[in-house]
């Protein structure tokens, strides 16, 4: 059973459950998939796939997963000795880290322009773990799933209140192997683990409405 995730669904959630699948069907073997890039489940590159955007085409399965939202990020020691930020337009001032612009793969990935028209990132790697250890490091900017940010220590919002994005975690499956036995385990299993997970994919903003209340306006947020 082959399963694609986006790095941060795969890395960050399901990596430290899967093992509950393999364990619960000994026969199977189950195959995870992190790799940034379209997978065609009609050629069964994948048997289930967790995306962020839906193709606009094909005989496919859908079903919505989970929510989740995005922040810039920078760490403490960044933002105490860089230039303060107090609006979108300061941004442009700092450098930011992101993905490699011909790696982009999906509009879900490209964020840099929902927040502002003219940045671009000077620091560009195709992995989401690779950005969040150069941001705690010191380097600048990212923006981080808030799930993914809060599993750093040190890494503080910047303009959360101003600048947030939202994206959606899809579960799809081709229609041909949708009533499949495998498919169906997988399907379940997912489900099962979201259910589990609770507020897995939001409770992070809690934490964000403390770290408001706490911090009140300091680093420009």
């Amino acid at each position: 059973m082959r399963i694609s995730t986006p790095e941060g669904f795969g890395n960050f959630f399901l990596a430290s459950r899967i093992g509950a699948l393999a364990a619960a069907h000994p026969r199977l073997v189950v195959e995870l998939i992190t790799i940034q890039q379209i997978v065609a489940l009609s050629r069964r590159e994948a048997d289930v796939a967790v995306t962020m955007t839906l193709p606009p085409r094909g005989r496919l399965v859908h079903e919505h997963l989970a929510d989740y939202q995005l922040f810039v990020y920078g760490s403490q020691a960044y933002l105490a000795s860089a230039p303060p930020i107090c609006s979108r337009t300061d941004l442009k001032g700092h450098p930011f880290i992101g993905y490699v612009d011909d790696l982009i793969f999906t509009r879900a990935l490209n964020y840099l322009p929902e927040i502002h028209p003219h940045l671009r990132a000077r620091l560009q790697n195709s992995s989401l773990q690779a950005q969040m250890t150069a941001t705690v490091a010191g380097f600048g900017l990212c923006v981080l799933p808030a799930y993914v940010a809060c599993t750093a220590p040190g890494l503080v919002p910047v303009l959360p209140e101003e600048i947030s994005l939202k994206r959606t975690y899809w579960m799809i499956v081709d229609a041909d192997m949708a009533q499949t036995a495998q498919v169906r385990l997988t399907q379940r299993f997912l489900r099962g683990l979201l259910r589990e997970a609770g507020d897995f994919f939001t409770r992070s903003l809690t934490r964000l409405t403390a770290h408001l209340r706490n911090r009140g306006r300091r680093y420009a947020t």
